[in-house]
């Protein structure tokens, strides 16, 4: 008995040894980047440039650009800069991202916030500060970002010289996806002063913000203009105001409408290819009379599907030997008891083929010696 517990713990051992192992998905783990947490991946371009407050902060202080020397006096007077949220990602997955700032009357109308995820792609919000409120977060949205990779906020306040303000951000774990590949509007979106505001697979739609013009926002992206309004930062789209897409107007903000040129390699559609006249059909050959049928052969007895016993022999107490195994004066060979346990059968399907065979070769060793200690055994007296 000893070998067969040997052989069942062998078994349930290689059949836990070859499912494939799954670590849990610890959704809801949240990274907090902030500039008072040292460490945890806060850090700024023109640092001189920024001052710190704490009233009516999201959390402990907040930084914002500066010009006044007494709040910075290192500045240059230009209250530009950028702030970075770089979170130390140990699981790789999707992210929510929420900024913070401290909203008021004298913040920038166009702060732009930029995400750059771990597939190389990156997506540009504009978010209004200028406004009553105090303490506000903004949902970014998610990014992908892989363990010990390189994703990251970024808040560019190098566009004009109003106060843009930065808080604290949270990176929250939605699920462990890689999520989708860049798309095809991202160079749109990376462009400093432009937003991508609805996208499909072959176009792209949204703001400029720097005079750029329709041609050049949709150029951007291999694509092109087909249909401009009037438009302001923040998505905001004019229909009743439709433009040329060439339209030198002058104005600093419209909305584009972009599509890649018709084709599939961008340019016109090539002529459909003319077809070949059909090759005439020849006459069907003639068919040879049937050969005369062979009387058919004699049936065997019929036996079990997978090779095993006859359907006629019913299973037997001791949990599938036959009944020559009870007999004590019948012999059964090695083989036949193998090919009665399963042995001789194929190894069933399942992830780790080969440990699962081992184990079931343990287990057929096992019964094999029930057998051999029936057969010694002394027959019982009359």
């Amino acid at each position: 008995m000893r070998l067969g517990r040997w052989c069942g713990c062998a078994a349930l051992v290689a059949w836990a040894a070859a499912l494939p192992a799954r670590a849990q998905c610890p959704v809801g783990l949240e990274l907090v980047v902030d500039n008072d947490r040292p460490g945890s991946g806060y850090s700024e371009e023109s640092p001189w440039n920024w001052a710190s407050r704490n009233v009516n902060a999201c959390a402990g202080t907040y930084r914002y650009l500066s010009h006044d020397d007494v709040e910075a006096p290192d500045n240059d007077g230009t209250r530009r800069g950028k702030a970075f949220w770089r979170p130390g990602v140990t699981v790789t997955g999707m992210y929510r991202v929420v900024a913070s700032y401290r909203a008021t009357a004298n913040r920038t109308t166009d702060a732009d916030y930029v995400l750059h995820d771990d597939h190389g792609g990156v997506r540009r919000q504009v978010e209004d500060q200028a406004h009553a409120g105090d303490c506000t977060r903004v949902d970014l949205g998610l990014i992908y970002c892989a363990a010990a990779g390189t994703c990251f906020l970024e808040l560019d306040g190098t566009d004009d010289s109003l106060s843009d303000c930065a808080d604290e951000t949270t990176f929250t774990l939605e699920s462990c996806d890689q999520g989708p590949e860049p798309g095809p509007c991202d160079p749109i979106a990376a462009h400093p002063g432009w937003e991508v505001c609805a996208r499909t697979p072959t176009t792209c739609a949204g703001v400029f913000s720097d005079g750029a013009g329709c041609l050049a926002y949709c150029a951007a992206a291999g694509m092109e203009c087909t249909a401009r309004f009037g438009g302001e930062p923040g998505c905001l789209k004019e229909p009743d105001l439709p433009l040329a897409c060439d339209d030198a107007n002058g104005h600093a903000s419209d909305w584009c409408e972009c599509a890649f040129p018709p084709g599939p390699d961008g340019g016109d559609e090539e002529p459909a290819a003319e077809e070949e006249p059909a090759a005439e059909e020849e006459p069907p050959a003639e068919e040879e009379p049937p050969a005369e049928e062979e009387p058919a052969a004699e049936e065997e007895p019929a036996g079990d599907e997978d090779g095993g016993l006859p359907a006629d022999a019913g299973p037997d107490p001791d949990g599938g030997l036959d009944a020559a195994a009870d007999d004590p004066g019948g012999s059964d060979t090695a083989e036949e008891v193998a090919g009665d346990c399963g042995c001789g059968r194929g190894a069933p399907a399942g992830p780790g083929g080969q440990p699962v065979f081992l184990g079931l070769l343990c287990l057929c060793a096992w019964r094999w010696t029930r057998v051999r200690a029936r057969r010694a055994a002394p027959p019982p007296s009359p």
